[in-house]
């Protein structure tokens, strides 16, 4: 049902302007909100294969530092979702998106393992907030707008990392540390957060849930159609971070790029997210959420079966692309089915969904690092594709929102 206030024809022309604009300025802020928080995130991860190789860090031993960031995340999870829910995503978002651009240049300090797994730990733990928050602002938008605009917002933070994967390619190139390297994005960052914190949604978007004081836990674990979201969420987040944080090592494995082009494959991933994601929503209008997952789902499988298995420069790319087409739709689809089930408050649907996929993003870059040191790197990114687009298919046990 439609909580907006009403308009009669008189009065109509006259209030249509402001709130146009009003609009329009919730949109711009939660837009610069994502893009800090896909920079920083991309910030970090572009420079992954200098400082593994700053620390002699093997694939193994990679692979379980990388499950830091994440398990901070999980760690963090339930606790945003109350403070959320307890005292808005304006002021939480308000928090965690300037703690995020300030911590990054933290982790390019550090010069010891322990102190860049706790460093990490922490980093996960601002992340999700930030995500938790973000999302939430924007259920709230998407609703005033009446239409399906989140694809759109993760387009953003796809921008984002754009953004940091050119910037970081620079220094990586010039020879400038990573430490330098986040302390300039962290700047930058900050100047963005000063120029939109203050033109954010001011109040959540209600529920029928939100009526109630307490939403029973027991509820909440026997709802499937969260599980379900949670589940393909889990496969999509997986391989997004797999992606993330192997794709660079592979080229310089496997494809033996020359050192400007490592991160070919990671940049084409993510210009390939970045424009499906812009263009996402209004195919969710045509096809239907549940039809656009599940084609993500087979594009994921396809995209990463072309990397492995033809590994030359060209193809790696081609097949970069091909995966960033399947992951850029289904996080922010599932996203927007959790939020518009009424007997759930948002925050907390929400924070169901991203619980149960950011395991995902918790296990899968680090299985990947564990598998590579017993099977191979090309057969644990096969085995990421194949559990992406089986998670995909679920989608229509989903039910309706």
């Amino acid at each position: 049902m439609d909580d907006r206030p009403k308009m009669s024809q008189a009065t109509c022309k006259e209030e249509n302007a402001p709130a146009v604009r009003t609009l329009v300025r919730y949109r711009l802020a939660a837009s610069a909100f994502y893009f800090i928080q896909g920079f920083v995130v991309t910030c970090w991860v572009s420079r992954l294969p200098d400082i593994k190789e700053r620390l002699s860090l093997s694939d193994g031993v990679l692979g379980l530092v990388l499950l830091a960031p994440p398990a901070g995340q999980l760690a963090a999870m339930a606790l945003s979702g109350w403070l959320v829910r307890r005292f808005g995503s304006f002021r939480i978002l308000c928090i965690a998106g300037l703690l995020l651009p300030c911590w990054l240049p933290v982790l390019g300090l550090v010069s010891a393992r322990a102190g860049l797994i706790a460093a990490l730990v922490f980093f996960g733990m601002a992340t999700n907030l930030s995500n938790i928050s973000v999302n939430t602002q924007c259920v709230g938008i998407e609703h005033l707008y009446g239409k399906s605009i989140m694809a759109t917002f993760h387009g953003i933070w796809s921008l984002g990392g754009i953004g940091a994967i050119l910037l970081s390619s620079f220094c990586a190139v010039r020879g400038i540390s990573p430490a330098v390297n986040f302390l300039f994005c962290s700047a930058l960052m900050i100047l963005l957060y000063l120029a939109n914190f203050r033109r954010l949604l001011p109040q959540d978007r209600r529920t029928a849930g939100d009526g109630a004081n307490k939403v029973r836990l027991a509820s909440l674990l026997t709802d499937s159609r969260l599980w379900i979201l949670g589940i393909i969420s889990l496969g999509c987040l997986g391989c997004e971070g797999v992606m993330n944080n192997w794709i660079a090592i592979f080229f310089q494995k496997f494809v033996t790029a020359k050192a400007e082009f490592i991160r070919l494959g990671l940049f084409t991933y993510m210009l390939s997210i970045t424009c499906c994601r812009f263009t996402a929503d209004r195919f969710v209008r045509k096809w239907g959420g549940r039809t656009v997952i599940q084609i993500a789902g087979c594009l994921i499988l396809a995209g990463i079966s072309l990397i492995v298995l033809i590994p030359s420069l060209f193809t790696a790319a081609a097949g970069c692309i091909l995966t960033g087409m399947g992951t850029s739709v289904i996080v922010p689809v599932c996203y927007g089915i959790a939020g518009k089930y009424e007997s759930v408050p948002v925050a907390v649907s929400i924070t169901m969904v991203a619980t149960v996929g950011f395991l995902g993003f918790l296990f899968m870059p680090a299985a990947v690092g564990v598998l590579s040191e017993l099977a191979g790197l090309k057969t644990a990114l096969f085995l990421t594709g194949l559990v992406s687009c089986a998670a995909a298919q679920l989608i229509w046990k989903a039910g309706k929102a």
